[in-house]
């Protein structure tokens, strides 16, 4: 019986001292750090329509207008337009883009008149996620590239106009 104990203890003890011994399979925890070096990071733009969409997401700021020639100008009169603005920062890549026709119809107009920028948002088939700043009298043409590719630039901003202009006096 003695030795039946001595033998379950010595069981007892090599678990014990297995347990604390490195990992046999080093190549798994490899594996595993190379897997997650493959998920894909969302890619960052880094553009001036970014910077002035982020101080009102983020910063509150208040000097800017949108306006559709059709129905006229608005502005945020203290309305928190982060939720407008958001969806136009987030999961989106904006790239420079090459126009050899400026397109035709309904534009939506992001201005901010204290620094002489504006950017317009077009409406024409195909176009909706193509937006011109215009700044110092130069224009540079963006191709808004949502992870979602069904969002669309002008009716994200149709979305924050409609808003503004449920406020406006």
């Amino acid at each position: 019986m003695i030795t039946a104990v001595c033998i379950v203890l010595a069981c007892l003890f090599s678990l014990a001292a297995c347990s604390s011994l490195p990992d046999p399979n080093p190549v798994l925890p490899q594996l595993e750090e190379e897997q997650a070096g493959d998920q894909e990071e969302d890619p960052v733009s880094h553009t001036v329509l970014e910077e002035y969409l982020s101080r009102i997401a983020n910063d509150g700021y208040m000097a800017y207008t949108i306006s559709a020639k059709e129905f006229g100008t608005v502005a945020p009169d203290g309305m928190d337009s982060s939720n407008y603005v958001a969806p136009l920062l987030k999961d989106v890549v904006y790239e420079e883009a090459v126009v050899t026709r400026i397109p035709k119809g309904q534009v939506l107009t992001l201005e901010f008149p204290e620094d002489d920028v504006h950017f317009d948002f077009f409406f024409a088939d195909g176009q909706q996620n193509l937006i011109r700043q215009v700044r110092a009298g130069e224009e540079v043409f963006y191709q808004a590239n949502f992870k979602d590719p069904s969002r669309k630039a002008a009716e994200l901003m149709n979305d924050w106009y409609q808003a503004l202009g449920e406020i406006a006096p």
